[in-house]
Parts: structure tokens; sequence; C-alpha cells
């Protein structure tokens, strides 16, 4: 895979964060060496697919809960994730 250096996700600057964000779908599966994703994930509202399969995270952001449009959330594989 090509993420596997990829430790973070999802830090934005304060310029980027004016609400243009409309993905609809988010891919992140199989980046081993993941630990984190910022809570800014809130910020993508369109968002209704996540995979994030086969990572290291140990938590979730609490905005996950505030992404309306979210039908679906693969964490198949993350054997570190706590409930």
């Amino acid at each position: 895979s090509g993420c596997m250096k990829l430790q973070s996700l999802l830090e934005l600057s304060h310029a980027e964060q004016d609400g243009r964000f409309r993905w609809l779908e988010l891919w992140v599966d199989d980046c081993k060496n993941l630990r984190s994703i910022s809570d800014q994930l809130g910020h993508f509202i369109k968002l209704s697919y996540i995979d994030l399969s086969s990572n290291d995270l140990e938590t979730l952001p609490s905005s996950i809960g505030d992404l309306s449009s979210l039908r679906t959330v693969c964490l198949n594989k993350c054997k570190k994730l706590k409930s």
C-alpha cells in the first residue's frame, strides 16, 4: 500500500476550514501505521462512506457522530480499536 508511513489523518489549517469539503467517500484502508484521525473529520459533512479497515486506530474521533450523511463505516481488522 502507498500509505505505510501515514500516521495521522486530517490535520487542516484554519484557511481550509471554510466548509468547502464535499467528499462523499473516504477510503484509508490497510494503512498499518495509521494511529489517529483528527476530530476535523466532522468538517466533511457530505461523507456517506468511510473505510478504515486494517489500521492501528485505537479510537475514532467523536466528530464522526456529527456526520449526518454517514451510512457506512468499515472497521474490519482494526484490532487495536477500543469499544
